[in-house]
């Protein structure tokens, strides 16, 4: 029982420090944006005479998970502004310094997400989010309000309101409802393939009936 497992272990120092909770805090906003800006620019401005402003360093501090959800916003950005640094030197036809700009970054995640709009411009998100609204509702029908629920939590991703950047919808309910159809339809209309969309049929892994 649960009583006689702790009793086993309440006198166990070891074990007991082994479950102690460790504090991690993490950096405030203006503490990573100096950090980007005394660690991580003096790095990319000797790699690849590459020069980021203030304005860009707060703009990758806090839209650079959208690119890299799997890592810390510290970590994110300095991935996002080394991919980024790489990807203006390349295009660049001399080695002369490169002042990196917002519009760099916008075009940048734009490029790297597939998305047709700025992200920074509220008319064209409002414009995306409407007519992504009206392409899916044209395959997908008598589901207005879990499309318009759908495209909006997409939107919160790419204004980056998430917790963690980019994330996985999961559709769950009975079945003949039109949850494939629907993610299907987003996937191919936001990343312009369906097979972006990842489909686990529960029913393929249902046991023997019971009965």
């Amino acid at each position: 029982t649960n009583p006689q497992f702790r009793n086993s272990f309440k006198h166990d120092e070891a074990w007991i420090s082994r479950l102690q909770e460790i504090p991690v805090v993490d950096f405030t906003e203006a503490e990573m944006i100096n950090i980007f800006k005394e660690g991580f620019a003096p790095i990319f401005f000797k790699r690849r005479n590459v020069t980021f402003s203030d304005a860009v360093v707060r703009l990758l501090v806090k839209k650079s998970k959208l690119l890299a959800p799997d890592k810390g916003m510290l970590r994110a950005s300095f991935t996002v502004a080394d991919d980024l640094s790489n990807y203006l030197r390349y295009k660049a036809e001399n080695e002369e310094l490169i002042e990196v700009t917002p519009k760099n970054v916008f075009e940048f995640m734009k490029r790297s997400l597939g998305i047709p709009i700025d992200t920074s411009d509220p008319v064209q998100m409002n414009e995306y989010s409407r007519k992504l609204q009206e392409d899916i509702s044209k395959e997908v029908f008598g589901q207005d309000r879990m499309i318009k629920e759908m495209v909006e939590l997409w939107m919160s991703v790419l204004r980056n309101q998430t917790d963690r950047g980019v994330r996985v919808g999961a559709f769950l309910g009975r079945s003949g409802t039109g949850k494939t159809e629907t993610a299907v339809q987003l996937a191919n209309k936001v990343f312009g393939s369906s097979e972006r969309a990842f489909i686990i049929k529960a029913t393929d892994y249902k046991g023997a009936d019971p009965q």
